[in-house]
Order: structure tokens, then C-alpha cells, then sequence
């Protein structure tokens, strides 16, 4: 019986032993959870969570919940942030996209191209071709070579020369009609004038000119008086037009100026013995170093604040330039050869405008089948026809008060 009893309560305890063990390891997961929440919160007293695992678990787990709350709305917002400032720059970069598009428009808008055509006196077509550039601007092209230029359909055209090439130059406005240009045959290529300096430079802000015409046409070129030059040579020149391009050079030279340089202390007193005296070609420029005296600074030039740098470019007349220094209360600096020293002047680079800066314009003999020239012909006819008559009609009248005297 006894041993019944035993073998009954070794198998009871087989039986509920998996059931014990499973129990300890619950209690000890339950032991190692409330450590852990106690160091993630240590604000919660210990034996409450032991004796409230479940609270203990659902505190974890709305912690948990809030952070992935707060985290979503971060992620949220931050995408919403992104999103608006892709949308920001997309609608930016619309604008500008936009704004580029309707610049190139109106870029595209000013651009005009003419049809001009070339005919000769008698209305016969001699060549065609298009004057392309924007509205509001100068445009030129060229016409055909053996020709000079007898009418412009447009208003304001005018033709200029550069190395025999006669070009029709104007001003382009916006639905600007198709150009007439009425030609008319040469036989030579032309005399091309010339105004240069000694050294072979272009007269600055002055034109010569261009004659056209047939072989042996003349010409009488006057040389202008130009600013801050001097004719060398005839005033005026004769062109015979041949069956060669003619280059011919009108010769000025620069004429030489001074600039005397005054240097004064506050009180009007000269602090050289000697102004300084610079000469120059009229056009020359150059950087100016003003002179350096011990112990003083330079406050002022002509009057006016001490310019950087200072430049000066000599003219037509003599100039004078005033320099005004004042003493300096503390030196930081004292030159172991305190000796004044002179204004200097660096020159500059000469300005050189091309040959053509300043586009010379055409000369030239038209044909008396022309209108200006037979309006300027039967004028004369008339006027020769008219003093005619009225010598006739005088000498008459005389005739016969003879012969009533006789």
C-alpha cells in the first residue's frame, strides 16, 4: 500500500514538474522586467511594479506607444516640411523656368529681318538678300560691289565705306518693310580718305570719306579742323578716281600741352622752389604720383578730396594742378633720408580707335538722270534762260530810246 502511495506521488510530481518550472520562469522574467523598467523609469517605485506587472507592461508600452507617436508627428511634419519645400522650389523653379521663357520670348520678339532689294535706274532686279537685328538697333549690310548707291526706299538709311566695301546702314524698327535700293554701275572702285595722326594712328573723333565713281571722276577733299590736332600739309587734297582702290592719308599731329603741378601747405605757401612742369600730346594719359613731403600728407586736389588713384589726361590747353598738404601731428614712421620727393606720371596706354571707329561716309558723282541732279540742272537751265531774257528785253529798250534821240 505504501508503496502504492509512492510510486502515486513520484508520478504527481512528474507530472506537475514541467508545470513548476514553467512558473519560475515566468516569476523570473517577471523580476528582470520591473529591474529593467525601474532603470528606464526610475520615478516608479520598485514593489509597485512588482506587484502590478501588468502596469508595469502597460506603462512600457504606452512609452513606447508616445514615442512612436512623437516620432511619427516628427516624421510626419518633417516629410510635410520637405514636401512643401520641394513644392516651394518646384513653384520656384516654375517661376523661373516662366520668367526665363518669356525673356527669351521678348528676346525673340525684338529680332526683325528686312528683305532688301537691289534694282538698278531702270527698275530691273539686281540682286536680293535680308538685313537681320533687333528692333531699336543700328543694322548694316553690304551692296553689291561695282555699284554706288542712287535712293533709299527707308527712311534715315545712309550708306558708309570701310576698305572700298560700301555699306547701307539704318536704324530697324518693328514691322519694317521690305527695302528698295536703287543702284547704279561704276567703273572704278573708289578713293578711300583718311585722316591719321604722325604716328599712323586714326584722328580721334573725326571721319574721312569715301569717293565713288567712274574712271577719272574728281574730287576736291577739304581737311576739317579738328580739336587737339594740326594739319600737316595742304588743306586741301584733289582725288582723280583711276581703275585702282586709292588709299590716301590726311596727316595731322597731336598738339603738345602743359600741366604745371603747385604744391601748397594750409597756409597757401609753396613748398618747392619750382612748380613742376609736365608736357603731353593731346589724347595722353597716365596715373599720377603726387610729391611726397616729410612730415605731411596730401589732403586735397584742385579743391576737391585726394582721388585713387589719380589720373590725368592732357588736352587741348595748359592745365594747372593744385596740391594741398597739411603737417602730420605724429610720425609712426621717420625715413632715414627725409628728402622730398617730385610728382611722377606713369603714362598710359595710348587710345587707339580703329580706322573706321568713326564710319566714313560715301562721296560720289551721280548720274544726271538722277532727280536731285536734274532738279539742279534744270534750275541752272532756268536761270541762265531767265537772265537771257531780261538782257534781251534791256538792250531792246536802250535800242530804241537811241533812236528817238537820233
Amino acid at each position: 500500500m505504501k508503496m502504492n502511495k509512492k510510486i502515486a506521488g513520484l508520478a504527481l510530481v512528474t507530472l506537475l514538474a514541467p508545470t513548476i518550472l514553467t512558473a519560475q520562469q515566468a516569476v523570473a522574467e517577471t523580476s528582470t522586467t520591473a529591474e529593467s523598467t525601474q532603470q528606464t523609469a526610475p520615478t516608479v517605485d520598485s514593489s509597485t511594479i512588482e506587484s502590478l506587472p501588468l502596469e508595469s507592461t502597460t506603462v512600457e508600452s504606452t512609452a513606447a506607444s508616445t514615442s512612436d507617436t512623437v516620432i511619427s508627428s516628427e516624421s510626419t511634419t518633417s516629410e510635410s516640411t520637405v514636401e512643401e519645400s520641394a513644392s516651394s522650389e518646384t513653384s520656384t523653379s516654375t517661376t523661373e523656368t516662366t520668367s526665363s521663357s518669356e525673356e527669351k520670348k521678348e528676346s525673340k520678339a525684338t529680332k526683325v529681318s528686312v528683305p532688301v532689294h537691289f534694282i538698278d535706274e531702270s527698275g530691273a532686279p539686281i540682286s536680293s538678300t535680308t538685313l537681320t537685328g533687333e528692333v531699336g538697333k543700328t543694322a548694316s549690310i553690304s551692296i553689291p560691289k561695282g555699284y554706288a548707291v542712287s535712293i533709299i526706299s527707308a527712311p534715315g538709311f545712309d550708306t558708309y565705306a570701310i576698305a572700298g566695301v560700301i555699306y547701307l546702314s539704318g536704324l530697324l524698327s518693328d514691322s519694317m518693310p521690305a527695302i528698295t535700293v536703287t543702284l547704279y554701275a561704276t567703273s572704278s572702285p573708289g578713293a578711300d580718305i583718311n585722316l591719321v595722326d604722325q604716328d599712323g594712328l586714326p584722328v580721334l573723333g573725326v571721319q574721312g570719306t569715301f569717293y565713288v565713281g567712274n574712271i577719272n571722276d574728281s574730287f576736291t577733299f577739304t581737311a576739317p579742323e579738328v580739336r587737339g590736332y594740326r594739319l600737316v600739309g595742304n588743306p586741301t587734297t584733289r582725288v582723280t578716281l583711276t581703275d585702282k582702290l586709292q588709299t590716301i592719308d590726311v596727316v595731322y599731329e597731336r598738339i603738345t600741352t602743359k600741366l604745371t603741378i603747385i604744391c601748397l601747405d594750409t597756409s597757401g605757401n609753396n613748398l618747392m622752389d619750382e612748380n613742376q612742369v609736365f608736357e603731353g600730346k593731346f589724347g595722353e594719359t597716365g596715373t599720377f604720383t603726387p610729391a611726397w613731403f616729410p612730415g605731411m600728407e596730401l589732403i586735397s586736389v584742385n579743391g576737391a578730396p585726394v582721388p585713387d588713384p589719380i589720373t590725368v589726361e592732357f588736352t587741348d590747353t595748359d592745365q594747372t594742378m593744385t596740391l594741398v598738404y597739411k603737417e602730420i601731428a605724429e610720425e609712426t614712421l621717420v625715413p632715414t633720408n627725409p628728402i622730398p620727393a617730385p610728382s611722377t606720371i606713369t603714362p598710359a596706354a595710348p587710345v587707339v580707335e580703329p580706322l573706321n571707329a568713326v564710319l566714313p561716309p560715301v562721296t560720289q558723282k551721280k548720274k544726271s538722270t538722277l532727280p536731285a541732279t536734274g532738279e539742279k540742272t534744270n534750275g541752272i537751265t532756268l536761270s541762265v534762260l531767265g537772265m537771257t531774257v531780261i538782257a534781251g528785253v534791256y538792250f531792246t529798250k536802250k535800242k530804241r530810246e537811241n533812236e528817238l534821240k537820233s
